[in-house]
């Protein structure tokens, strides 16, 4: 029995891992209003703030790399920037 709750938690990572940041945004949005709606009982809330933690994890890491993408593009371009201003 655990080593099929383990499978279940790794297949729900890399399924996880898959999403783009919309599409993760997306089902975030949808298991919060199950969450607040009061829709699904016990069981299911807690299974949807497991698979909400996972996706909103995600996102953050998501949002974290365009963060560095970014920067080190601003770096780039301020380097190139100064070099091809020219020196009196």
């Amino acid at each position: 029995m655990a080593k099929q709750i383990a499978t279940t938690s790794d297949s729900a990572h890399a399924d996880v891992a898959a999403l783009s940041y919309e599409g993760a945004l997306a089902q975030l949005e949808k298991l919060l209003e199950q969450i607040e709606g009061g829709t699904v009982g016990l069981a299911e809330s807690l299974e949807a703030h497991g698979r909400a933690e996972l996706l909103l994890k995600h996102c953050r890491a998501l949002l974290d790399g365009a963060e560095l993408r970014v920067r080190q593009t601003s770096v780039a371009l301020e380097s190139e920037a100064i070099r091809a201003t020219p020196t009196n």
